[in-house]
């Protein structure tokens, strides 16, 4: 639904000939995401003829698992994420400095999945200082975020469209640190999505031990529900149901672009 700034987007796409493609190649383009909180149309400036192909599907809620709860109900439970790592280092550092011994002190407990593209050296660092934590498991990796996120009263998360898009499935209490390099598409989309009360961010650039731990623990002592009902997450029922009615009527599938 984002791709970056309107200024950098707009920029992009007239050097790369991409609203001339668009208005070529494709009979209908697919955007996974809601109008209502990002027009892609009047945002990037694109022509009627384009906005006339756009369809707005709505974001890809993801499916729940029939997993049993995974931990102790005894204790508030905060999961982190950082999805696949390769850019996660700042947040999980920051975590395992401060807010996992305060979250345990109060009564909790913290899962921290490092993601499989964590350097190798980094990973080795934080599984050791998480290991030394009260109440603190450290991941490598999980094959079922689901089982962690539908157990979580917190989750603590950077702001890859996949990962919010599960978190807003799940409807769970969420902080969201978005990384801001090399694009602002994380961040951007960070920001609508807590001015629809669906989620809570921390400025990446004011992250710090003290700043997380005080956001995490004020989340967990003042939780206030989510509210992802102003989030239309029905994407891929949508995409399955345009697909089929494409097929049906004899035009190819292979025209339209999702982005």
């Amino acid at each position: 639904d984002i791709e970056d700034t309107p200024e950098a987007t707009i920029r992009q796409w007239s050097a790369g000939g991409v609203q001339d493609a668009l208005e070529k190649y494709y009979d209908e383009i697919w955007v996974y995401g809601n109008q209502s909180a990002f027009d892609v149309v009047r945002e990037y400036k694109l022509p009627k003829s384009v906005d006339d192909k756009l369809r707005y599907a709505g974001y890809l809620r993801r499916a729940r698992c029939e997993h049993g709860a995974t931990g102790d109900d005894r204790h508030r439970h905060v999961v982190v994420t950082v999805g696949a790592g390769s850019d996660g280092e700042e947040l999980l550092d920051s975590y395992v400095a401060k807010a996992a011994r305060e979250v345990a002190q109060s009564g909790g407990r913290s899962t921290i999945v490092g993601g499989p593209d964590v350097p190798e050296g980094v990973a080795d660092r934080l599984r050791s200082a998480a290991a030394k934590l009260p109440r603190t498991q450290w991941l490598d990796h999980t094959k079922c975020m689901s089982c962690l996120m539908h157990d979580a009263d917190l989750v603590v998360s950077m702001g890859g469209y996949n990962t919010m898009c599960e978190i807003a499935s799940w409807d769970v209490p969420a902080l969201i640190v978005p990384r801001f390099k090399p694009r602002l598409e994380q961040s951007m989309r960070a920001r609508i999505w807590e001015d629809l009360g669906v989620l809570r961010t921390v400025d990446p650039q004011t992250l710090t031990p003290s700043t997380l731990s005080g956001r995490v623990l004020d989340m967990l002592d003042h939780p206030q529900p989510p509210s992802s009902s102003s989030l239309n997450l029905g994407g891929l029922d949508y995409i399955a149901d345009r697909c089929s009615a494409l097929w049906n009527g004899g035009r190819s599938v292979e025209s339209a672009l999702c982005v």
